[in-house]
């Protein structure tokens, strides 16, 4: 997520992978995402299975909360073994230990996994009259694993953990990326780290706390549906049998529950939130009319809906920017080009030898974010770095 400047993969290096909420405990505490009601819900703009399989923007590898740092120590496993046996700088204070031997392990070639959980944690009565009422603490627990290869090719392992208040966890004088992280990842004050969470919790299956977003934005179904559907402002005009949406089954009105005309058929009516729902969960391509099956939307319309171009051309004054941040406007103008590569992928194409080149770096460098399969290294004789798959133990 975080990456030092100048910092490459394919020099020494130290990752820092960050996992919140790393598993289910008693007396789990999950707090909402900063600032929620200003912030919109972090969920896919782009509804087709299509542009989700061929791009997966949403799996573990594009969530991940990592720190790169420059490695800057090339030690044995001996001497890296005797150094820590020998470490007598180390604060005996937990937390300040564990900063200290976080910042000595991103020095060293290698990986650490932070699994971070937040519980609450009671302290006892808070007065003896008043037993029932018991004081609580919201604790933060950190179990850090590193794998360090050494330079005569060998592989150090180091583990530790570290449990202290969420207050003093967040005092702690350290501005590293790990801390910056892990605060991001437990306030999720950033989309990206909502959207971490939310992997971690369906995990374990484990429900979030409740969370109070900015209204949600969809996308502009009334524009699209203007020319095909009519407002009907006056149900008292419509025939007894007519009065009530089919969906919902509740009377039509001028306010939440207002009836609309689909071009299907005058009599197909339905309640027009239910319509902006229908719209969401089958999505513009397939939602239909209930009476008939009637679909919604032309060709044209849902091309629009679902990736934001008109007649294969994307213009961004199309999309509203003022309703979608930078990342979601560029998810928007590459979901086309997903739907074609996912659907037309047996066409032949002509590459730039460069442009493969550049791309099996970009593929490597995300490659090392993958929980399953763990990027480790050597070192030749020559002292070039040599990459080795092997799975995490």
């Amino acid at each position: 997520m975080t990456s030092s400047a100048q910092v490459s993969v394919f020099e020494p290096n130290h990752l820092t992978r960050i996992i919140y909420p790393a598993y289910d405990i008693h007396g789990l505490k999950l707090t909402p995402p900063h600032d929620s009601h200003n912030r919109y819900e972090p969920r896919p703009l782009i509804q087709d299975l299509a542009v989700d399989l061929h791009a997966s923007r949403l799996n573990e590898v594009e969530s991940s909360i990592f720190s790169v740092t420059k490695a800057t120590v090339d030690i044995t496993y001996e001497q890296l073994e005797s150094a820590l046996e020998d470490d007598r700088s180390r604060p005996l204070i937990d937390g300040e230990g564990f900063v200290h031997d976080m910042h000595f392990f991103a020095q060293l070639h290698g990986e650490t996994i932070l699994d971070v959980v937040l519980y609450e944690e009671a302290l006892g009565a808070s007065s003896v009259m008043e037993e029932s009422k018991v004081a609580v603490a919201d604790m933060i627990k950190i179990s850090r694993a590193s794998r360090l290869p050494t330079k005569d090719g060998k592989v150090y392992k180091h583990y530790d953990s570290s449990t202290l208040s969420l207050e003093a966890f967040l005092q702690l004088d350290c501005d590293e990326p790990w801390k910056k992280n892990i605060q991001d990842a437990v306030f999720r004050r950033t989309d990206h780290a909502v959207r971490h969470v939310a992997l971690q919790l369906g995990k374990f299956d484990v429900p979030d706390v409740p969370i109070k977003w900015k209204e949600a934005r969809f996308p502009p179904y009334e524009e699209c549906a203007g020319a095909q559907i009519r407002l009907v402002d006056m149900p008292d005009t419509l025939d007894a049998d007519d009065r009530m949406c089919i969906i919902c089954s509740s009377a039509y009105d001028n306010s939440e529950h207002t009836a609309f005309v689909p071009r299907c058929d005058q009599k197909h009516l339905i309640c027009y939130a239910d319509f902006l729902k229908w719209c969401q969960e089958k999505s513009a391509a397939e939602a239909s009319c209930p009476h008939c099956r009637g679909h919604y939307f032309d060709k044209k319309a849902v091309e629009f809906l679902k990736y934001g171009t008109r007649d294969n051309t994307y213009s961004i004054a199309d999309l509203g920017n003022d309703s979608f941040n930078p990342f979601e406007t560029f998810e928007r103008t590459c979901a086309d080009l997903d739907h074609d590569l996912a659907e037309n992928n047996t066409l032949p194409l002509r590459i730039d030898p460069r442009l493969v080149k550049q791309a099996w770096s970009i593929m490597i460098e995300s490659a090392m974010r993958e929980e399953a399969a763990r990027l480790h290294w050597t070192y030749s004789q020559c002292g070039v770095p040599n990459a080795l798959w092997s799975h995490r133990d």
